[in-house]
């Protein structure tokens, strides 16, 4: 048995959406956190998670991968 996590950072859904429009602050403020200067798609952080299932991950254990467009070392370089 294998345990890992996936932290996803600022992921365009439909609930994100909804809570930062396009063009408002919210969108503004999170898009300074992220290196990358765009949102994560929800696909993405799926292929992250999927490849944490298969059988290609199966040597991998307690590990926490970060698909946040680079944010978390972002933050830790501030």
């Amino acid at each position: 048995m294998t345990v890992s996590a996936v932290s996803p950072g600022p992921t365009e859904t439909e609930l994100f959406r909804a809570n930062n429009p396009r063009g408002s602050d919210g969108e503004a403020r999170y898009l300074t956190s992220v290196p990358m200067g765009r949102y994560g798609k929800p696909e993405e952080i799926a292929a992250a998670i999927a490849f944490l299932l298969s059988d290609e991950a199966a040597f991998i254990t307690g590990q926490t991968l970060h698909v946040d467009g680079d944010a978390s070392i972002g933050k830790a370089l501030a």
